[in-house]
């Protein structure tokens, strides 16, 4: 371990709106800061939304499922 904070198989970690998540894989930090950023797009929102889609892959598979173009969409009501 890189320090006694560190995560570790096992963990339970609480996420910014009470759930909780059990830490299976230690490489899914990114995962868990998108579900923190997707909680919070909703409470901003005050939840007068239908959906919130998210398009990430948080890999490097992203190369082999979407090739190299990019983009990006937003519409405000």
């Amino acid at each position: 371990m890189v320090s006694e904070g560190a995560m570790r198989p096992g963990d339970i970690l609480t996420a910014s709106n009470g759930k909780t998540i059990e830490v299976i894989n230690t490489d899914a930090e990114g995962r868990l800061t998108l579900a923190d950023a997707l909680v919070y797009a909703e409470t901003k929102t005050g939840g007068k939304v239908d959906a919130i889609v998210d398009v990430a892959t948080l890999t490097g598979a992203r190369l082999t499922e979407g090739g190299r173009v990019h983009s990006c969409g937003y519409r405000a009501a």
